[in-house]
């Protein structure tokens, strides 16, 4: 029988991406983020599952499909292995995602580790030069963004010309699509991470 006591903890990302990124907005302004209070009871259901299903007690990594009735939809819960004292094995989450955005090539190829393991920084009080870095940054992925939309716009166009006309492209470009749309989803994420640091960091100064 195993003793081991398995513990739970949320990361601040993990918290980020449930209070600040799961909620569908038509056209959110900055101030119309809403503000959720993570719910205690997914970490007390996850520690549960954790000690009643014993293929994943030996993993360093795993993921959990969990319910949630607030959004009456199922999320991910993204979870590594993390300390252990003595018989208890602390776990944490570090990413939360709407299941149905999980995709099996995008994990094969290292997308969701690179945005998991993206780290929110407690910018220092007064350090408005960051707060103005962090916004140069967030315009030129807005305008990378806008570049990849304009390209998924022309692969469309070009879809609906080989379907017209029977025609069908190389592998190569066949697999262009897929490409730019993980550097979408990539730019996406990193947009809102930088978004909360800017909120973070216009909290902490009187610069804006």
């Amino acid at each position: 029988m195993d003793s081991t006591l398995h513990k739970v903890t949320i990361s601040e990302e993990a918290k980020f991406d449930y209070e600040h990124c799961l909620i569908v907005l038509e056209n959110p302004g900055e101030d119309d983020l809403p503000l959720f209070r993570f719910p205690n009871e997914i970490k007390a259901e996850l520690e549960e599952y954790i000690q009643n299903h014993s293929k994943n007690k030996s993993k360093h990594y795993f993921r959990v499909r969990h319910y949630d009735e607030k959004m009456e939809d199922y999320l991910l819960l993204f979870v590594k292995r993390s300390w252990k004292m003595a018989t208890m094995q602390n776990w944490t989450v570090v990413g939360i995602c709407f299941e149905y955005d999980w995709d099996e090539e995008l994990e094969e190829d290292g997308f969701y580790r690179n945005w998991y393991e993206t780290k929110i920084n407690d910018l220092a009080k007064d350090d408005w030069v960051e707060a103005k870095r962090i916004r140069a940054e967030m315009e030129s992925l807005i305008a990378e963004l806008e570049e990849i939309e304009e390209i998924e716009h022309e692969f469309k166009k070009q879809q609906e010309h080989d379907r017209r006309f029977g025609t069908k492209g190389t592998k190569r470009v066949q697999a262009q699509p897929k490409q730019v749309a993980s550097r979408r989803e990539w730019v996406k994420s990193e947009l809102r991470i930088l978004k909360e640091r800017l909120r973070t960091a216009e909290s902490k100064t009187d610069f804006h």
